[in-house]
């Protein structure tokens, strides 16, 4: 079974840092282009405010990585986005976003449900906010037309991260391909990171 390291993308916050001017503040930034460094910064800082630190420590630690290493050490930050929310952005992004053909309504919600700057990856690639998103959803229509997405079950959500489970296939074989989907939300209930593991193909 693969193993992530699952880091969100998140809100800026008011608290001081190395790289914060005297009001702490981040300096602003320029559209979304950032490098490996950079995204990796940000995705660590974002984390520790969006509640989910507490899961991210246990993933580390069944893999070997210590606290120490992550910087995930919580301060002060408002409540994370409650399961029901979770489940309905799960839901929303899987048939609203990657199940969707019709351009302007995929580009629409995009820009609703997702954060400016939110990293989606599955076993294809790595897309970093919303024009690169809505283009592998579009990609993925294009390279299988006829196919659907469907909820396996209704999902699973806790402290602004959450699962589900579904099928993708043509009419006669809806589960023909199957996966999973781990979401992660910030505090203002945007999606910040989706990391997408897929089944065997079935066939």
């Amino acid at each position: 079974m693969p193993k992530c390291i699952y880091l969100q993308i998140g809100k800026e916050s008011k608290w001081r840092g190395a790289d914060q001017d005297q009001d702490g503040a981040e300096p602003a930034r320029t559209g979304v282009a950032m490098n490996s460094s950079e995204e990796t910064n940000f995705s660590r800082r974002a984390f520790l405010r969006s509640g989910s630190a507490t899961l991210l420590v246990a993933v580390l630690e069944a893999i070997g990585v210590s606290e120490s290493q992550t910087n995930t050490r919580r301060g002060n930050h408002t409540m994370p986005a409650d399961a029901n929310i979770i489940k309905d952005l799960m839901k929303q992004n899987l048939l609203g976003v990657f199940g969707e053909r019709d351009a302007e309504k995929r580009r629409s919600l995009i820009t609703k449900i997702w954060d400016r700057k939110g990293i989606f990856i599955d076993p294809h690639g790595r897309y970093v906010g919303h024009t690169a998103i809505n283009d592998a959803a579009e990609q993925l229509q294009r390279r299988l037309p006829g196919f659907a997405f469907s909820e396996l079950a209704d999902g699973d959500a806790y402290s602004g991260v959450g699962r589900l489970a579904w099928g993708f296939g043509p009419p006669s074989e809806p589960r023909k391909i199957t996966g999973i989907d781990v979401l992660v939300a910030s505090d203002d209930r945007r999606i910040t990171a989706l990391y997408t593991f897929l089944d065997a193909v079935k066939g």
